[in-house]
């Protein structure tokens, strides 16, 4: 059965109050109306735009009080499910049920009634001899008279007091002990009494202030503020008040909303603390609020209560934005106070985004932003932080706030923080993984296998919605103007024939393709160090699966050097050479080994022996890519490279390894010039195809560029099972696949053997 509370949350503030009780003449009176008492027939009873109560101010010689719900029944003499339905039809509202709970709802009517007496008499006595410590309080934080009633603040007496008063009003003695009015403290220690309503206006309590010290409260072990017992804090204080409002301020303070109130601010609401709940937000967004403004103290704690607030709103994909108080003022309420509530809005007016007011605040933590331990910490956490912002456009401004004031480059800064939200994602990925592996398992263990595939495949579902996303703005012709401005060519090869057919294209895959044997890992490295020599700002990464790094840096040294020892075994030599410092020093190799160190001391040449996962690998490249002014990445070879994951055949496993290093030539703006073992030709085994490549994963389909080199005397030495002994031998490229210039074109090449350097053949290539 349905919750007539329920219902009635969504009735009562539907109903115009100046047409319900028409009969009665109300008149308004800034946020209520005075109207005529049903009973005592005297223009004293107060109707308040956010109370469900209509009251009459003559208490000790009418103390009429009624809520709209027994207003209703008794003066139409209907039933409790007849006045229900009345209400709705009054209301516009269409009920969800036909029946209801009623038990619930008389009881919680009961508690309200003696509350709504309690006020009453509450506001009477503050104006008393016993309530003037009360009302001066009141009239020092700038309430008047009219506006403590109109803000219907009152004086907590006794509870034996209290109690003989209701007694007198027909209530029973067993109800009045149940509602909370006897909690310790209260009319002793605690006594200016704030009326605590629900969304409906319905009063569930009160809260009570003291005047004790600091000191004297820490004494009896107590708090400033007390709440009769039951009140649940769930509903941000004066929510009532708020309900035509579409925009919610949030204060820390109860007296900071009802002040602002009473000056004519409508939509302030109270935390009752300095910290935003879970149940306070999820109840205002039920209420339809889509829009807040963050108006904390302005102290630690305040500050502190704002960034939580901000980050549980933005979870939520709403708007947020922060008033800060001027300095030298604590919290609104004694803003309001020196400096008028029209300055207060004109500060309402100029609040700031709360995603700005995030950026700037987690970098103020940070004492000097200009040393390298600062900035990377205050890059650290604003990188965390923006880990929790869902909205796109949201984060977006956050990012680009921080860049400000870090004066980092916006395009850098997003390119981190979307790293770090992969790796947080993976992260959550691998959990979930784990749980989904332990739950279906037990469900399969019950011998549930149609529940376990249905189990797998919502799981499944639900961790594809709730991918992390990178961060998404719109692409403008300001964007595209300015990339254009800002694109790089691709890199030359450092062979001025092969260059006037292509270039190494930028933020792409190159593939340079060979037989075993034919000289790919050579090749490779005679445009490595081609480049390292033609471009000395750069820096540039060579990473190998197949060779050892002594190995390939003996191989550098040979191709820098030049010199020939033995043409059979000169690498063999030149490691000689190296072991034995006290032969006779050979000037070629002393100048290579001079140029090298130059190389790596400015970490400009990178050897790299590891074998990376392809995971691995591209978080090692975006770690260059922060570091240095990196020009490109060569990887010897693709074949090699492993996949953490596991796929049902070794070819779906290398297209993901493609797929991972193009996505990383993308992300970092960088080229990345994969070698590939090439297959041979089924119909003729010197003929040199793109097909040749697709027994390796499809891999040419990410590529931009595909060239394959072809070594017709290895060729033929390996067909008659024989060595190849010539010195020098001929080398062709062929361009298999040129997204930006020329294809299936063919340029020859020298490749002297024992210094393993790879020149062009100026007769042949006359034609370019």
């Amino acid at each position: 059965m349905a919750d007539i509370s329920e219902e009635l949350d969504q009735i009562y503030p539907r109903i115009n109050k100046l047409e319900f009780f028409s009969e009665l003449n109300p008149q308004r009176r800034a946020n209520y109306y005075l109207a005529t008492c049903p009973f005592c027939n005297n223009k004293s009873a107060y109707i308040y735009e956010s109370s469900i109560y209509i009251n009459c101010n003559r208490i000790n010689n009418c103390s009429y009080s009624q809520s709209m719900w027994s207003y209703l029944q008794e003066k139409k003499g209907l039933s409790n499910q007849e006045t229900l339905f009345e209400l709705a039809k009054i209301a516009g509202y269409s009920l969800k049920a036909k029946t209801y709970s009623e038990e619930r709802f008389f009881i919680n009517k009961k508690k309200g009634d003696i509350f709504e007496k309690s006020l009453n008499y509450m506001k009477e006595l503050i104006f008393q001899e016993k309530g003037k410590e009360c009302l001066s309080y009141l009239k020092k934080r700038g309430f008047s008279e009219e506006e403590i009633k109109e803000a219907e603040i009152g004086f907590f007496p006794n509870y034996e007091e209290l109690k003989e008063y209701l007694l007198k009003n027909d209530f029973e003695d067993n109800d009045i002990k149940s509602i909370g009015l006897n909690t310790k403290g209260l009319g002793k220690t605690h006594t200016l009494a704030i009326p605590y309503r629900d969304i409906s206006g319905i009063l569930k309590g009160f809260i009570v202030r003291s005047f004790l010290s600091d000191s004297e409260l820490k004494e009896i072990d107590e708090q400033k503020y007390k709440y009769t017992y039951g009140i649940e804090k769930s509903t941000l204080f004066n929510l009532h008040n708020a309900r035509k409002q579409k925009e919610l301020i949030i204060v820390e303070g109860y007296l900071d909303c009802l002040i602002a109130n009473v000056k004519g601010l409508n939509g302030l609401v109270g935390l009752g603390g300095n910290h935003l709940t879970e149940k306070q937000l999820e109840n205002a967004i039920k209420y339809g609020y889509k829009s807040f403004t963050l108006a904390l103290d302005n102290d630690k704690a305040g500050r502190e209560g704002t960034e939580k607030a901000i980050k549980s709103i933005s979870k939520q994909g709403l708007k947020v934005y922060v008033l800060t108080l001027p300095d030298g003022y604590k919290d609104p309420d004694e803003l309001i106070r020196e400096k008028g509530i029209d300055f207060f809005n004109g500060l309402l007016k100029n609040s700031i985004s709360g995603i700005k007011w995030i950026a700037h605040y987690l970098l103020k933590k940070y004492n000097n932003l200009a040393t390298d331990k600062d900035k990377e910490s205050a890059i650290e956490e604003a990188i965390q932080y923006g880990e929790t912002i869902y909205d796109p456009i949201q984060a977006h401004e956050y990012l680009k706030n921080i860049s400000d004031v870090l004066d980092i480059e916006l395009e850098f800064f997003e390119a981190t923080f979307n790293r770090y939200k992969e790796k947080i994602d993976q992260q959550k990925k691998e959990r979930f993984y784990k749980e989904l592996i332990k739950d279906a398992g037990k469900i399969v263990e019950e011998g549930k296998i149609d529940e376990a595939d249905l189990f797998i495949n919502n799981r499944l579902d639900e961790i594809k919605s709730s991918h992390v996303k990178k961060i998404i703005r719109p692409y403008t012709i300001s964007d595209l103007k300015v990339d254009l401005a800002n694109t790089q060519e691709g890199l030359k090869t450092g062979f001025d024939y092969l260059d006037k057919l292509l270039l190494i294209p930028q933020e792409a895959i190159t593939i340079v393709a060979g037989r075993p044997s034919h000289g790919k890992t050579t090749f490779l490295l005679n445009i490595f160090m081609n480049m390292i020599k033609n471009y000395p700002d750069k820096a540039f990464l060579f990473f190998s699966y197949e060779e050892t790094k002594k190995q390939l840096t003996l191989k550098i040294l040979n191709m820098l050097g030049e010199k020939i020892q033995n043409e059979k075994r000169n690498l063999q030599e030149l490691e000689y050479y190296l072991k034995n410092p006290e032969r006779t020093k050979i000037p070629e190799i002393e100048k290579s080994i001079n140029l090298l160190e130059s190389y790596t001391e400015n970490s400009r040449l990178w050897i790299i022996d590891e074998p990376f996962y392809v995971e691995q690998l591209v978080n090692q490249i975006a770690y260059f890519k922060e570091k240095y002014n990196l020009g490109a990445v060569f990887i010897d070879y693709i074949q090699k490279i492993k996949l953490k994951a596991k796929y049902n055949t070794r070819q779906i496993e290398i297209q993901k390894i493609s797929e991972s290093i193009l996505e990383a030539a993308k992300k970092y703006s960088i080229p990345i010039v994969l070698g590939a073992q090439l297959g041979r030709d089924k119909d003729s085994k010197n003929k040199i195809r793109l097909d040749n490549l697709r027994e390796a994963g499809d891999i040419e389909n990410d590529a931009n560029l595909v060239i394959a080199l072809n070594n017709e005397a290895m060729d033929k030495a390996q067909s008659e099972n024989k060595k190849l002994t010539d010195r020098k031998v001929n080398l062709k490229v062929h361009i298999l696949k040129n997204r930006n210039g020329s294809v299936n074109e063919e340029v020859d090449f020298i490749f002297d053997r024992p210094i393993l350097k790879i020149t062009e053949d100026i007769d042949k290539n006359k034609k370019w």
